[in-house]
């Protein structure tokens, strides 16, 4: 029950390998957490999936970016055919928005 991809102190990355693959971090129900960069660079095109929940579970308040706000961030890397698909539903059910700030 225990298993999973769990990043400990720091920045860690996790780094998708090979092409046509897609990492639903939607379905992962918490057995990636911590992964701060999510790394879609491999041989071809792959896809990321997250919400909000996702990102609350693997980013850092200021991780990047400083703000007054102190706001939760992680970052995605990948090449131009790379895919990132945004659920806009929080764990509550209700709509939310991204920003790319």
């Amino acid at each position: 029950a225990n298993q999973g991809i769990h990043g400990g102190n720091g920045v860690d990355v996790l780094k998708v390998e090979g092409h046509d693959q897609v990492l639903d971090l939607t379905s992962a129900h918490g057995k990636i957490t911590g992964m701060e960069v999510i790394d879609l660079s491999g041989d071809g095109a792959n896809t990321l999936k997250l919400s909000l929940q996702d990102v609350l579970d693997n980013g850092q308040a200021d991780l990047f970016h400083s703000t007054d706000k102190h706001s939760v961030q992680m970052m995605v890397q990948g090449n131009s055919d790379d895919v990132v698909n945004l659920d806009h539903q929080s764990a509550a059910g209700k709509d939310g928005t991204w920003s790319d700030k």
